[in-house]
């Protein structure tokens, strides 16, 4: 018998600012390039209870590696239970990370995975929200619909778990109510009843016994129900009978507990894995798929979130994509909720750190992939969110460019543009300061002082894709004590005069000032009908960060690549910017303005851009910023 090794590792989630997460790794030091078996404990159970019984005659007896990942808020681990929400992304991230760690283990092209109990419904939606990651997916006696359905789900079924199911349904605390009656999308979304057409690329094995009572097998009937009008010939339901002589009782494969039985399931079950005929699944390359808060495939990855809090897990929809045209169609199917639903759609696998088109119902926008290949789109920065019913087609295409060109726009030698700047300050609302030589910074604490400014950008064609745009500020002041202080940029929205005479000294009749824009010889307020408000920016975009006791000549850098671009598009005029602190500490902030006695400490902003070549059509789009169009 191998000597089996058998760890814990903490690890972070990728979705969520949550650590630790906990799981054990379990190998044979002589065995490499082994399918891994990721095993799922019970509901409201830990990975304690997968014992060394378990892992080690399924790693001497099949020579594999064993993954028991624990779910969020298990003894030792991070986070709060949310029952098959956001959790299921930690498996996932569980099997990313023993593989960074372990890949001499582990074939990757051969990860599976099996539950019992809770860990059936958990195995289950994993498959559905991974559909082409796991290649053999065993499910023992649990349930399939937490509640959606009444009176057959386990909510309604399992009176004694009730109230912890509807403390779990969400994960966070203080935890909101979450029965299925009042919160049905809660639910809805967390039923590995009603996402299986996603089952279509594993082999996936489910085993139950009629007399069992906790997780009763109205589970997987209506499962075997939904498999059958699905055609799909990639399942094995297996049921058993009290008069059967191989049973499929709850409880785990331990020799003594009431699921010892299921033991007798390994060797089928391996026979699957071993054959290699289920290694490295891949999803058709047309098709529709269902979104259960997030789908996640090697070729893309959308999530959906609606409300005030993108955390919480209630929204559900559908895509229909083709690979080939790297085209996706996202519908909203929440028909419980009245809140618009926003859409992140991950495309991988493009080139590093280029420029890609992307269409979306007929209006084009220009977006730049990271260094990884991947190309994000955000409703929530690039369209309009989706309410129910609604749905939208995104288009990925890549752009033709001719090499780019670098414009620094400033005040000083080299530099470009009819630039200004200005301050706002609270304090002294109906004071000027547009020939001050410094842009003052302070937050609410002492009374706001806002900057404001524009950098000329009509010398770039309006044509040109903007590759970036990265705004340079300096500062020319240090305080104390120290302290991180954070710096946001918004569009301004509204338009405002700053004027000089010839000596450079501020025009205070035609300078804007915090309550007038002083824009004669008309509307001379701001957007309020007085002093300046939210209405006269946009929501935050860029945000610098620094410390108070930075020296005098710290430069600090602002991404205004997607402002420029709506800039040179035409999408938003081009009113300038406002630089706002978003910190609680009370001391100044000085930043250089165009008028600083240093030329090179003044603003400058520079854009790389480049003309697309022949056969491309430029077509404008609305940029929304949480919801309000910018424009």
């Amino acid at each position: 018998m191998a000597i089996v090794h058998d760890i814990s590792v903490n690890y972070n989630s990728t979705i969520d600012v949550l650590a630790p997460l906990l799981y054990d790794f379990s190998y044979d030091n002589t065995l490499t390039s082994k399918p891994l078996y990721v095993i799922m404990h019970g509901w409201s159970l830990d990975k304690s209870t997968i014992v060394a019984e378990i892992k080690e005659r399924v790693i001497n007896n099949y020579s594999c590696a064993v993954l028991v990942p624990d779910m969020r808020g298990r003894p030792g681990g991070g986070g709060n239970p949310d029952a098959n929400g956001r959790e299921i992304y930690d498996i996932y991230d569980a099997v990313q990370d023993v593989l960074s760690v372990y890949s001499a283990r582990i074939d990757s092209t051969n990860i599976n995975i099996v539950g019992y109990s809770g860990g059936y419904h958990n195995a289950l939606m994993a498959c559905e929200k991974f559909p082409d990651f796991f290649g053999v997916v065993g499910m023992f006696a649990g349930m399939s619909d937490y509640g959606y359905n009444d009176p057959d789900g386990w909510w309604y079924t399992n009176t004694g778990n009730r109230a912890l199911l509807t403390n779990w349904i969400e994960g966070i605390v203080p935890y909101p109510p979450g029965d299925p009656i009042t919160y049905p999308n809660r639910f809805y979304v967390r039923s590995g009843l009603y996402f299986l057409r996603n089952t279509k690329y594993s082999k996936c094995k489910m085993y139950h016994d009629t007399a069992d009572i906790l997780t009763p097998i109205i589970n997987t009937t209506k499962v075997q129900a939904q498999i059958s009008s699905l055609s799909y010939t990639n399942w094995d339901i297996d049921i058993s009978e009290p008069a059967d002589a191989q049973r499929w009782p709850h409880g785990l494969p331990i020799i003594g507990d009431p699921g010892e039985p299921t033991i007798q399931a390994e060797p089928i079950i391996f026979a699957d894995i071993n054959s290699g005929n289920y290694k490295n699944p891949s999803i058709d390359n047309a098709g529709t798929l269902s979104i259960p808060v997030f789908l996640k495939t090697k070729n893309f990855e959308i999530w959906l979130s609606s409300g005030d809090d993108p955390d919480v897990s209630r929204d559900a929809g559908e895509v229909t994509y083709n690979l080939n045209k790297k085209t996706y169609t996202i519908r909203n199917n929440n028909t419980t909720l009245n809140s618009a639903m926003n859409v992140i759609l991950k495309h991988y696998g493009l080139s590093a750190s280029k420029i890609y088109r992307v269409t979306v119902d007929s209006v084009t926008t220009y977006i730049n992939t990271n260094a990884s290949g991947v190309l994000i789109y955000d409703t929530g920065i690039y369209g309009t969110k989706l309410n129910a019913n609604e749905e939208i087609t995104i288009a990925i295409s890549g752009v033709d460019i001719m090499a780019p060109t670098v414009t620094v726009i400033g005040d000083y030698v080299g530099m470009v543009g009819n630039n200004k700047d200005n301050f706002l300050r609270f304090l002294t609302p109906d004071n000027t300061y547009g020939g001050e030589k410094e842009l003052f910074l302070r937050t609410v604490a002492a009374g706001w002082d806002y900057g404001i400014g524009r950098f000329d950008l009509s010398m770039i064609p309006t044509n040109a894709v903007i590759v970036s745009a990265i705004a340079t500020f300096t500062r020319s002041n240090t305080t104390v004590p120290a302290g991180e202080f954070s710096i946001s940029g918004h569009l301004c929205l509204t338009d405002w005069g700053v004027t000089k005479t010839d000596a450079g000294i501020n025009d205070a009749a035609n300078s804007a000032s915090w309550n007038e824009t002083k824009i004669a010889p008309t509307n001379s307020k701001w957007a309020g009908g007085g002093a300046v408000t939210a209405s006269d920016y946009g929501s935050a975009g860029p945000i610098t960060t620094g410390n108070m006791v930075d020296a005098a000549g710290t430069k600090y850098l602002f991404d205004f690549t997607e402002m420029a671009r709506q800039w040179v598009l035409g999408d938003a005029t081009n009113l300038g910017w406002f630089l706002i602190r978003s910190d609680a500490i009370n001391n100044l902030v000085r930043l250089s303005s165009q008028e600083s006695l240093v030329p090179a400490w003044r603003p400058f902003l520079t854009v790389t851009w480049s003309l697309p070549s022949t056969g491309i059509t430029r077509q404008s789009h609305t940029a929304i910023h949480n919801g309000i169009a910018i424009m």
